[in-house]
């Protein structure tokens, strides 16, 4: 069990090493990771193994959660651009594909020029940036809810987590407490008329 000053941090993270290995892919930023772990064992301050294992749980819920969302994010930013890009380009016209294209990639690269450009030629054909982003949102609808249920099993183990914890404290502090009375009740000094019988 974890002392109750500053080295209890340190006893949680080295425990956290027996759980294995980081939930990190790509390249997400390790030492975010570990910071959000420091943070979290500081805010719930673990005191055994089970809470050591229930902050692991929440951490790695909360970075999943934190990752699929920013893959919603880039599964409708790219299905905007792929959505304009349908509209605006004339598939039997080589070169208005590649101008097209060009236009659109410098848009994404955040050319003000380019989306100045891009606009203008939706306006022409009645549509504005919102509607792209709507079309867009069409064509990935079915992937976005998916990750949406993806990121709700993820809020739902944090939650669940977060509950075994606090109930595990609860227990713990009722142990106390029942400890503490049984002592009392052992060590009760009997009134001098009990001890003479």
């Amino acid at each position: 069990m974890a002392k109750q000053d500053g080295s209890s941090n340190s006893f949680a993270m080295s425990q956290l090493i027996c759980l294995g290995p980081k939930p990190l892919v790509n390249d997400e930023n390790e030492a975010e990771y570990d910071d959000l772990v420091t943070q979290m064992i500081n805010a719930a301050a673990p005191k055994d193994f089970l809470e050591i294992t229930w902050v692991r749980d929440i951490v790695d819920s909360l970075w999943e959660t934190r990752r699929l969302r920013r893959i919603k994010h880039s599964i409708l930013s790219a299905s905007h651009i792929a959505a304009t890009k349908e509209i605006l380009e004339d598939p039997d016209d080589e070169k208005d594909v590649t101008a097209t294209g060009r236009l659109i990639n410098e848009m994404s690269n955040g050319v003000p020029a380019a989306k100045a450009m891009i606009l203008a030629r939706l306006k022409r054909m009645g549509f504005d940036e919102g509607a792209m982003e709507a079309y867009g949102f069409l064509w990935s609808v079915e992937v976005i809810k998916q990750i949406e249920a993806m990121i709700d099993r993820a809020d739902t183990r944090r939650h669940l987590a977060t509950l075994q914890m606090r109930r595990h404290k609860e227990f713990a502090l009722r142990m106390n407490r029942a400890v503490a009375d049984v002592l009392d009740a052992e060590f009760r000094e009997l009134p001098a008329s009990a001890a003479a019988t």
